[in-house]
């Protein structure tokens, strides 16, 4: 269901969301109270998405936090991102952890050129750099 920033949501007993009592924050997007009781002990996710090129909402964020019965939520986005490529192992006797330079992107405007928020990037191991270009 679309939210918008300063609006609150609740989600009902039946799992649908509807208009929240809750005081919205003008900043964030929001959900009041899940009142839905997951059939499993850890809660729900709620997945972030974005209103693409052809009408249809495509994820850009799934919360890593459960949102479990009786629970709220506030999400802000940011129109300044930073992304990386970040991996790491375990084993039992050493630990790793590998980590590129960041990159930015300004999704606060739509790209003058593609006229959308699409950003694609690729990270080159021989150069160690990003190239990003937007995308229509």
């Amino acid at each position: 269901m679309q939210c918008n920033i300063g609006q609150a949501l609740d989600i009902d007993d039946n799992g649908y969301f509807m208009p929240s009592s809750a005081t919205p924050d003008k900043t964030s997007m929001m959900i009041g109270t899940n009142n839905y009781k997951a059939q499993n002990s850890e809660g729900i996710r709620i997945v972030i998405g974005v209103m693409g090129h052809a009408s249809r909402f495509e994820p850009v964020f799934v919360d890593p936090v459960s949102l479990g019965y009786k629970m709220s939520a506030t999400f802000q986005p940011q129109e300044k991102l930073q992304w990386w490529y970040d991996s790491g192992s375990k084993q039992a006797t050493m630990f790793t952890d590998h980590k590129t330079p960041y990159e930015q992107g300004d999704f606060s405007a739509p790209d003058p050129v593609t006229g959308t928020f699409t950003k694609q990037s690729t990270y080159s191991y021989a150069d160690g750099a990003w190239t990003t270009t937007s995308t229509a």
